[in-house]
């Protein structure tokens, strides 16, 4: 038998197709999904429909897995964690958007990575208006209580992927959000150490895996319209001096106070 079996070859050669989306792709989508919603009179079925395109919504904007949105702790409250307020993300007020992450969720079911702060992929103002990111609408999910944890996990995803199929979005694979997630941040000018420190994964994991499964429509934006990142302390000195500023004045001079300002260091 373990001679017949050696003759086998059993290199995998066939692979799921990995599924990605486009920002121009998902706000189509989810627009028309919206205006869907908006026109449901059942009070009961409008919200159930708002709950988990708000879902959608926080996993491009955060790069969320999506039982994690279920373990946001200052959707509607702040939280202090070591003397540090955190706003709650339906505050008008609250500019930073930072998503403050617990261990588990609101049905007691751990997250894969455990605690921890996340900001937003996206920073534009316009944008998170357009996806209601403050309008919190957190779905009602509750499991049998004989199930177990890992069921009651896969039960609130199966969920969320039974409404992307049920309403015909571009794309059926939960994590494509995810990594659409990660090039809007790398549009962005965030660094990649930042991005996946909020995305709960590893420096070499976002520099393998998720570069492998980019949107090449999001891939051509990101090379014709990324943020340039600020040049160091050093080389903007440098970079200065080359265009004929003098940063060898006193203390006061308009250079150095921009440069204090901006790197936040006595010169």
């Amino acid at each position: 038998m373990i001679e017949k079996l050696s003759k086998i070859d059993f290199k995998q050669r066939k692979y799921k197709e990995k599924q990605s989306i486009s920002l121009d792709e998902f706000l189509n989508w989810f627009n028309n999904i919206l205006h869907e919603v908006n026109t449901i009179k059942e009070k009961r079925c409008k919200e159930s429909r708002q709950n988990w395109l708000w879902v959608c919504a926080m996993c491009i904007t955060y790069g969320l897995r999506p039982t994690e949105v279920a373990a946001a702790k200052n959707l509607f409250e702040p939280v202090i964690i070591d003397g540090y307020t955190f706003p709650a993300i339906c505050d008008p007020s609250n500019k930073e958007l930072l998503l403050v992450l617990g261990d588990f969720t609101y049905f007691e079911v751990s997250i894969k990575t455990g605690n921890r702060v996340c900001t937003p992929m996206i920073k534009s103002k316009e944008m998170i208006e357009k996806l209601q990111i403050r309008n919190v609408s957190l779905p009602k999910y509750q499991p049998k209580k004989e199930s177990k944890n890992k069921t009651i996990c896969e039960g609130f995803s199966k969920q969320y992927r039974q409404r992307l199929q049920k309403w015909e979005c571009p794309v059926s694979q939960m994590y494509a959000f995810r990594h659409l997630a990660n090039q809007l941040g790398e549009r962005e000018g965030i660094p990649q150490e930042i991005r996946a420190r909020s995305l709960g994964h590893s420096v070499a994991v976002n520099d393998s895996t998720y570069k492998k499964r980019s949107n090449i429509r999001t891939t051509v934006d990101l090379l014709l319209n990324h943020k340039k990142q600020p040049l160091p302390l050093d080389l903007a000195i440098e970079a200065l001096k080359a265009a004929g500023f003098d940063v060898e004045e006193e203390a006061d001079n308009s250079v150095k106070a921009i440069l204090r300002i901006i790197y936040q260091i006595e010169l």
